[in-house]
This record gives C-alpha cells, structure tokens and sequence, in this order.
C-alpha cells in the first residue's frame, strides 16, 4: 500500500506532466483573452455610466421642479414685484433677480414720490348763453 507522501508525488508528477503537454498559450490567444477582459469591463462601466446618467437627470428634474416651486412661493410672498422680474434657473438666481426687481421697485417708488406730476392749466368753458344754434353747433364741435 502506498503511503500518502508516495500518492502526492504521484500526483504532482502526473500533474506537470500534463502541463507540458498542453499548448503553450500563443500570443494571438493571450491577446483575444484580454481583449474579451476589456470589452467585458468596457460593457460593465458603460452600464455604469447609464444608471450615474439616469440617477443624474432624475436630479436634474427634481432640482428644477424645486426650483420651480421655490419661484412660485417667492411671487405669492413679494406681490408688490412684478411676476416678470423674479426669475432664474438656481435657487441662488431667483434670490439675485428678487434684490434686482426690489432695487429697481424702491427706485421707481421714489422717483415717483419726488416728481410733481405736469401742471395743465384748466380750460374755461365758454357759457352758452346768447349764442345762436348754429354758434352753439360749432362751440361743441371744438370740444
């Protein structure tokens, strides 16, 4: 009976002699086996890349939407600034166009306050009394 020691040379024997008498690996299969590596990890990262797009433009809606939502609650809260003037794309530019839209407010406001309005002298009504139909006519056509 054969010990084990016996039975592990045997086999490590048999084993190298195996080896030897496969194909040693040429370079044209070494170079298919890596590239197949490479395009397997090219396909892996690529997947990768679409789900980072997907998560990306899911934010990109949600950000605007919010956005969106944070214009509209400024307009209802600043009614004495014009809809028109609040606007932006970021959170930091609706703010922006608010201090804009209320410097430009303040300023109208003031300038309306300080400038008299023009002074039109009143006309007088010349009295129809004494006059003639036709006289009468003609006062209301130049009216």
């Amino acid at each position: 009976m054969e010990t084990e020691q016996e039975i592990t040379t045997e086999c490590r024997d048999t084993a190298c002699r195996v080896r030897e008498n496969e194909a040693a690996p040429t370079p044209d299969t070494e170079i298919t086996a890596k590239l197949i590596a490479r395009e397997a990890e090219v396909a892996k990262l690529s997947q990768q890349l679409a789900e980072k797009d997907d998560v990306i433009g899911r934010l990109n809606a949600s950000l605007n939407a919010a956005v969106a939502a944070y214009r509209g609650t400024t307009v209802t809260l600043h009614r004495d600034l014009p809809e028109e003037l609040i606007e932006g794309d970021s959170i930091a530019a609706v703010d922006e166009s608010i201090k804009k839209a209320m410097s430009l407010v303040a300023r109208v406001k003031s300038t309306m306050a300080t400038t008299a309005p023009p002074l039109v002298a009143a006309g007088r009504s010349r009295s129809s009394e004494g006059l003639s139909t036709v006289d009468k006519i003609m006062l209301g056509l130049s009216h």
